[in-house]
């Protein structure tokens, strides 16, 4: 029996404003579809395991289908190419994200929770939850697409000589299957990659800013008085002028700071700017 995979589309649209329940449907169709991909994948085995006790020859008789096959194997084998280097990118892009996120741990977390709003973080958990509900759709689906070409491959196995043509007919319609998957995986790949490729610079940016405020920086802060503890503005990590020891209190109407260390410039609401030195 072929089980139907949930009915909502792969690109379903975010609700708007995104609510609790939203989140708890999404996270009920994930379970729904993994327990659907379970049973596909015991009825897969049970299937393969009654045919298998059947098995007594024909090998002979795929032979046909086998060179129609090979037909497509120089396009599969392109696209497989194609696809190992996008999976590299994709595996590169990932292993950015996570070592612009882990450079900071749970302040990075703080950080950006504090900027979020609760609709915010409905969001994000929404989108969270829907790339677990997209990821075992694909699964399902690829079991669904499995048993289909298991159920196919088990009657071709049983059927006697006499069958061959309406086999043949059957088996040589769904030889483009694989590409046609291929090439929806191409596209999810070129998605994926194109996405992560803009927000591993989003988050190097925000690392930066939660390394290096920009109030250390010029005009925000400016040169000390050297007979208090003040100090010169240097390069910093953004590559402009700017305080690597400590901005003092605002002592303008403008909000402008003093670059130094001692008591001077650590007193009251100071910014601590000695993470801004560029590094060689």
């Amino acid at each position: 029996m072929i089980i139907a995979s949930w009915s909502a589309s792969p690109f379903e649209a975010m609700p708007d404003p995104v609510t609790d329940n939203d989140i708890l449907v999404c996270q009920q169709a994930v379970k729904a579809l993994k327990t659907q991909l379970t049973t596909c994948e015991d009825e897969i085995r049970a299937s393969q395991q009654s045919v298998d006790a059947k098995i007594g020859g024909f090998k002979s008789y795929f032979a046909d289908i086998e060179s129609q096959q090979a037909k497509l194997d120089p396009q599969i084998a392109d696209l497989n190419t194609k696809l190992t280097a996008k999976y590299k990118q994709e595996a590169e892009l990932h292993a950015d994200l996570r070592n612009e996120v882990g450079q900071n741990g749970i302040a990075f977390l703080q950080f950006r929770a504090h900027r979020q709003s609760p609709a915010e973080l409905l969001v994000d958990r929404w989108f969270e939850c829907d790339k677990d509900r997209l990821a075992a759709e694909v699964y399902l689906n690829g079991c669904n697409t499995k048993q289909k070409s298991v159920t196919m491959w088990n009657d071709q196995r049983v059927r006697t000589y006499k069958n061959k043509a309406d086999v043949y007919v059957m088996r040589a319609s769904r030889l483009s299957d694989p590409v046609m998957e291929n090439f929806k995986e191409d596209a999810r790949l070129d998605a994926t990659i194109s996405r992560m490729e803009k927000q591993v610079p989003m988050l190097h940016a925000e690392q930066k800013e939660l390394r290096c405020p920009l109030s250390c920086q010029m005009p925000y802060c400016q040169n000390g008085q050297s007979d208090n503890g003040g100090e010169d503005v240097v390069t910093t990590i953004y590559d402009t002028s700017g305080c690597t020891s400590y901005c003092s209190r605002p002592f303008t109407n403008e909000g402008v700071r003093f670059c130094g260390s001692g008591s001077v410039y650590t007193d009251g609401a100071y910014v601590d700017c000695t993470r801004c030195a560029k590094t060689r």
